[in-house]
């Protein structure tokens, strides 16, 4: 799974299988906010909208459960 962890400046922090990886900025769709997963098209990177509302809908959960 490749998430997005951060940006900095021109840069997108990816992480990818628990590694870190820096990209450059423009290799990504425009406008994914940081934590979603992304897909890779070719040589680029894009938003995986159904793996990321799955992946938010799990952390919801589970901080939730936290505070039961």
């Amino acid at each position: 799974m490749i998430v997005l962890d951060r940006y900095e400046g021109n840069i997108a922090v990816l992480e990818e299988n628990g590694e870190m990886k820096n990209i450059p900025r423009a290799l990504l769709e425009t406008g994914i906010p940081e934590g979603s997963v992304l897909k890779r098209a070719g040589e680029k990177y894009i938003l995986d909208q159904e793996t990321t509302e799955a992946r938010r809908a799990m952390l919801a959960e589970l901080q939730d459960s936290l505070f039961e």
